[in-house]
């Protein structure tokens, strides 16, 4: 018989503990980054028979997209819609630190880039002539009905040339997911699943889905702040280069620039100042190079110093 002492005994609840927090937080994460796959195959479907009015294209994938983005699924980041005569619509649920800068109220942003055969549309949900400009996505802020409030930028985009759309292309139909880029505002980035839709056995347009770093961050918080002093980052195994923190965007991405237009470039884990990191992932490094991680990536859960004092 084992007579177990009371140090043994809690150290034996908290390590079951935390092997039970560790799956819950697997499980919650898996179906968190499996939601664009869901938006994206329901707007395939919805997609398909699209009317033949360019006017009445871009409002009913406006619509579909704010009611997604708004009610259907809030932790999606940005979904969009892009067509082979280059017409590019889409929402984004926009980053608070973006926002703060502009020192606007918003919470979303859209995006429109008009075709080459309608190159200046009339409709509901598109901006006015005066903020389209032929061959440039025009970026802006909607109201509380997902319509143009204000736009702030104006950039040259051809969405056929992206990777994301080729991809799509490129699989006729399968579902693809691309490595985590920056979004062509500059203001955030992401990982987008997309696929084609096919009419005819041709690929007439892409619709898309993607989760942004800053929501997969703020995600990752929330599920690791139900146990007290638990942080969890996630990074990329093939680069060592950070995906996720639940101690925030500061932990996983910095901006190129002072100009909050150019861009973010992602960490290396050993670049940061943060030893719960840096030490977790060295403790770790032999499994790491051996293991073979699901979609390559690493997430661990660790105790902050705060836990022993």
């Amino acid at each position: 018989m084992t007579v177990l002492h009371t140090k043994d005994i809690i150290r034996t609840m908290v390590n079951n503990l935390q092997h039970t927090s560790a799956e819950s937080v697997v499980k919650r994460i898996n179906v968190f980054t499996s939601l664009p796959e869901v938006v994206v195959n329901l707007n395939v479907v919805d997609w398909k028979s699209l009317p033949t009015s360019e006017p009445e294209v871009i409002d009913t994938t406006f619509k579909t997209m704010w009611k997604e983005t708004t009610q259907l699924f809030p932790d999606v980041g940005c979904i969009f819609y892009a067509n082979e005569e280059g017409l590019y619509v889409g929402y984004e649920r926009l980053p608070k630190s973006f926002l703060k800068k502009r020192n606007v109220s918003y919470t979303f942003g859209a995006e429109f880039r008009a075709s080459d055969t309608t190159p200046m549309p009339v409709c509901s949900y598109c901006p006015p002539l005066s903020a389209i400009r032929p061959g440039e996505k025009t970026y802006y802020f909607v109201d509380s009905e997902g319509k143009f409030a204000e736009a702030y930028e104006w950039n040259k985009y051809d969405p056929r040339k992206r990777a994301w759309y080729q991809k799509a292309k490129a699989a006729r139909g399968g579902m693809t997911w691309e490595d985590i880029y920056n979004h062509s505002s500059g203001n955030s980035m992401g990982t987008s699943a997309q696929r084609a839709i096919m009419t005819n056995s041709k690929v007439t347009g892409v619709a898309a889905g993607d989760f942004t770093v800053n929501l997969l961050s703020r995600f990752m918080h929330d599920v690791t702040n139900a146990i007290e002093y638990e942080e969890g980052f996630i990074i990329d195994v093939r680069s060592g280069l950070m995906v996720a923190s639940s101690r925030g965007m500061s932990n996983v991405a910095r901006p190129v620039s002072a100009n909050d237009t150019e861009g973010l470039v992602r960490f290396h884990w050993d670049q940061l100042q943060d030893s719960l990191v840096t030490s977790s992932v060295s403790f770790l490094a032999e499994d790491i190079l051996a293991a073979p991680f699901f979609f390559g990536f690493l997430l661990v859960l660790a105790q902050s110093q705060k836990c022993s004092e």
